[in-house]
């Protein structure tokens, strides 16, 4: 009776708390080893280990949440390390776990591990997880997985002068089933576009061909929408302020001195003011593409160096005014207007948007999106525990960009990939335009968004009104500048 007594007793008194473990996204997260987990309080009390499992259930399976409930004596508060490992039973069973949160009377405590976890070793992870590496209470454990990062995040240069790269992509940057998914129905919707346009012409002889692209009954191709715009010079001006690369658009208050335009010339454009009057009262912008000069360039193919000027007129449209094509004027260098004839200015317009396709595809959207981010993540990785309160802000924003960029590498700017068979730059052009580019970018000024729209003269929305793209960054910059600020204090404030 009294041995009977005692063992209710025990029962009684222990409490059940609820423990949920989040296996990653990543390929080969899940694991069918078993998990054991022990619990430790801030007195430094220690629970047993408990052997997470559930006979009738397959634990612990890729981008998924297991529910386990575990019972501890009824006197362990304040829960705020634990210790998780699994064993080897399955030879190349790997793990990568997301996170452990337990349920103790209703509060949650919270443990991110971002980690692949290994056979046989313990991991130890505090409450949040968030430490600078002078006040993380496991620093042997921590020095173990940045050596072992270092080995993993093995890094090369494909640029030269440009960000590096990964030299063989780990098995958590691969991309996941759901990605490769994803990515071979857009190559299928792609490839599905060229067989209707084959299927409707096979070559455009006229604008009426292109037109006719969208009607055919076998097209699954939006209707863009611009397709009756598209010639008019306000929405040209738009696409400088609202395109795909709106960010190249400066305040003009002097002329470069290559550039042949001379106030008579434009002074139809500017409502009664001379070129001089437009620009004292801050309303001639210019885009200058001298980037582009001495980059190699297809056989048969022409890329423009061009500079342009544009005019922000009483309802706020960017107008443009004046394009040369080239940088050195001369007599065979003219300098384009809209008094010239209507198809002329037109395809002068077109070989503009040609020239700035190149540069936005290799400057701002190969160099300074994919390839630097993949330097910063690489150089994260390699230096900065998942621990590390910097590594936790910045890792979110690393998923699938060095798988993605492995995949561009090998297939898209690879030696007779889509680059070389669609830019007239060709591989060898976008490459040297990554390298020019990149040379000139500063942190404290590139990546600093309000001191960049303020160095090109566009901060200010009474001088610029009509730009999204300036509104919706600063005040996202601003936000996150913020967040970041308040948590990065948190932690440095105690140096």
């Amino acid at each position: 009776m009294g041995k009977l007594f005692s063992l209710k007793a025990c029962f009684y008194y222990r409490k059940q708390l609820t423990v949920k473990v989040t296996t990653g996204v990543y390929v080969g997260a899940g694991t069918d080893a078993y998990v054991y987990l022990s619990i430790e309080n801030e007195d430094g009390r220690r629970s047993e280990e408990f052997s997470l499992d559930k006979w009738w259930r397959d634990d612990f399976e890729r981008r998924r949440t297991d529910t386990f409930r575990v019972s501890v004596d009824d006197s362990f508060e304040s829960i705020n390390t634990i210790q998780i490992r699994k064993d080897s039973r399955k030879s190349n069973d790997t793990w990568y776990l997301e996170k452990i949160v337990i349920e103790d009377e209703g509060k949650e405590i919270i443990f991110p591990v971002h980690r692949w976890i290994e056979d046989d070793t313990k991991y130890r992870l505090k409450k949040y997880d968030c430490f600078l590496p002078q006040s993380d209470p496991h620093k042997e454990q921590r020095l173990k997985e940045l050596q072992k990062k270092k080995e993993i995040y093995q890094y090369e240069v494909y640029v030269e002068g440009g960000p590096v790269q990964i030299k063989t992509i780990p098995d958590n940057e691969k991309f996941t089933y759901e990605d490769k998914f994803e990515i071979t129905a857009q190559s299928i919707k792609s490839k599905m576009g060229t067989v209707v346009i084959d299927a409707t012409t096979g070559r455009w002889d006229s604008l009426e061909d292109y037109e006719n692209i969208f009607k055919h009954p076998l097209n699954i191709l939006d209707t863009p929408h611009s397709l009756e715009k598209w010639m008019e010079d306000y929405w040209f001006g738009l696409q400088r302020t609202q395109g795909v690369n709106p960010n190249l658009l400066k305040l003009c208050d002097k002329i470069p001195e290559n550039f042949g335009i001379e106030s008579s010339m434009v002074e139809a454009f500017l409502n009664g003011s001379s070129l001089e009057e437009s620009m004292e009262k801050k309303r001639i912008f210019i885009i200058d593409l001298k980037i582009l000069e001495n980059i190699y360039t297809a056989e048969n193919h022409v890329v423009c160096k061009p500079m342009a000027l544009f005019y922000l007129d009483d309802n706020d449209n960017i107008l443009p005014i004046a394009i040369q094509l080239f940088q050195e004027k001369g007599s065979d260098n003219p300098v384009f207007t809209p008094a010239d004839p209507p198809y002329t200015w037109l395809l002068v317009k077109m070989y503009f948007n040609h020239a700035e396709v190149m540069y936005h595809e290799s400057c701002t959207h190969l160099g300074f999106t994919h390839f630097l981010a993949e330097g910063i993540a690489i150089c994260t990785h390699r230096n900065l525990s998942p621990s590390h309160p910097i590594f936790k802000l910045l890792a979110p924003h690393f998923f699938n960009v060095i798988a993605i960029n492995k995949l561009a590498i090998e297939t898209i700017i690879s030696p007779g990939g889509w680059i070389d068979r669609t830019m007239s730059v060709k591989r060898e052009g976008v490459i040297q335009l990554v390298e020019k580019s990149l040379k000139e970018w500063k942190m404290d000024a590139n990546g600093n968004i309000p001191k960049e729209f303020s160095n090109r003269g566009v901060l200010d929305s009474n001088i610029l009104p009509n730009y999204p793209f300036r509104d919706d960054t600063v005040a996202l910059y601003n936000a996150i500048r913020k967040y970041v600020n308040d948590v990065i204090s948190h932690y440095y404030s105690k140096l």
